[in-house]
Parts: structure tokens; C-alpha cells; sequence
């Protein structure tokens, strides 16, 4: 199975090899993306017993994310097996390997790598526009809520997209590693040309010395934007 031609089951969406969101990590690294709806009828019978009574939107974007991740782990060689979701409702990967997965409308990404290159991958996505000024509160530090008032407000879309997908792609990094839980307020996000800087604050750093900072970077593809971050062996 090739995942850069493979057909999905809907006419509408084709699982592709996705190099843009595969440059944003180290080497090894590889990204599929699907653009559409995907149906269930590829699942696993595990994996649509887990859907059963999901409604119709949930439904698509967990099969869409299976669906990529099954075809980048292909593309490292392992075989089509479930990804059933554990406890905490994170994917359960095989072992060897880490990934992480990320779907917002119309759009679905999945990032893996052997652990023998990465220990954590965090990825996310988000169309532009969707995260309102109101809720700017709950998901941003004072700082970079200051930092976005100051801008011109044709740019305030974009760098809060961007902040925001910087956040959730380092909370799922760092959770592959630490299982630690974090509020959106232990995170500040740096962002320097196409490239963000994770600061941890509150004191969470103490708790996360092996993650104390990091960097990652982000990619736009039309209104979409797609932060990704790697904690590399």
C-alpha cells in the first residue's frame, strides 16, 4: 500500500503523502493528510465498535485519522493492525513507534516516527478564524493575549490560530512522554518567523525537566495551519 496514491473509500478524499507537514519534524518523520469525509467501512472491527454510537461527524473524524495513520505507518513498514484509543482516549501505537494525529473541517493529519528517532510527537491543526477574541482568556497568558492586542488586526487571526495550534501539538508531544496533564496557562507560546519556542510556566517546569522548553514550527496550507513539535531520542 503506497500512501501517496492509495484511494480512500469516499471518491472525495485521497490519502496523500503530506511533505509540507513532514518538514516541520526531524528526519524520519513521515505525514499523511486526507482533505473530505471518510467512512467507517475501512475500520477494524474493534475500531468501529468503539464508533458504534459516536454521531456521524465524530464518526468520520476518527476514521480519517486512523485511515492516516494506518498508511504513514505503512510507509514505515509496519502492517495494518487497530489503533484503539487507551484509557485516555490517545491512540495506542504500536510498539516502536509514536505518533500523533490531528483533524479539524474537511482536513485530517497523522505524524509518526520509530521511537528510536522520536520519544514524542505533537500534532494540530486548525482553520483559521475559529478561535474568536472572546476565548481568547481561556486558551492564552496575558502576555500573548497583550502581544496580540498590539498587532494589526488583519495579523490576529493567523498568530492566534498559530499560538493556539503551538499549544495543543506540545501538550500531545509532551503527554507521549510524561502523561502529565497541562492547562493552557503552563504554556507560552514565542513565535519567530515560521518557527514557536514552548516556555513552561507555573511552575510546571520543575515538574517536566526533560521538556523544559522546545521548539517547533508551523506550515499554512490555504486557511488551514498546522503546528507540529518532536522530542527527538
Amino acid at each position: 500500500m503506497t500512501p501517496a496514491s492509495e484511494a480512500n473509500c469516499t471518491s472525495e478524499a485521497t490519502v496523500e503523502l503530506a511533505c509540507r507537514v513532514a518538514e516541520l519534524f526531524p528526519p524520519g518523520v513521515v505525514a499523511v493528510q486526507v482533505r473530505g469525509t471518510v467512512s467507517p467501512q475501512h475500520l477494524f472491527k474493534e475500531e468501529r465498535e468503539f464508533i458504534a454510537r459516536a454521531v456521524d461527524k465524530r464518526a468520520q473524524e476518527f476514521s480519517a485519522g486512523r485511515r492516516c495513520a494506518r498508511a504513514a505507518l505503512s510507509a514505515l513498514g509496519y502492517p495494518e493492525v487497530p489503533l484503539l484509543p487507551g484509557a485516555d482516549r490517545a491512540p495506542r501505537w504500536p510498539p516502536g513507534v509514536t505518533g500523533s494525529i490531528s483533524h479539524t473541517d474537511g482536513y485530517c493529519v497523522a505524524v509518526v516516527s520509530p521511537t528510536s528517532r522520536c520519544v514524542g510527537l505533537g500534532i494540530d491543526a486548525e482553520h483559521k478564524g475559529q478561535l474568536r477574541p472572546s476565548l481568547w482568556p481561556s486558551v492564552f497568558r496575558p502576555e500573548e493575549i497583550a502581544l496580540l492586542e498590539t498587532m494589526p488586526e488583519a495579523e490576529r487571526s493567523t498568530r492566534a490560530t498559530v499560538l493556539f495550534t503551538a499549544k495543543e501539538a506540545f501538550y500531545k508531544c509532551q503527554y507521549a512522554v510524561t502523561r502529565a496533564r497541562l492547562d493552557f496557562e503552563d504554556v507560552m507560546i514565542q513565535v519567530t518567523g515560521d518557527t514557536f519556542h514552548v516556555t513552561l510556566c507555573n511552575g510546571v517546569e520543575s515538574l517536566l525537566p526533560a521538556v523544559f522548553s522546545a521548539d517547533g514550527r508551523f506550515t499554512r496550507d490555504a486557511d488551514v495551519i498546522v503546528s507540529g513539535i518532536a522530542i527527538q531520542t
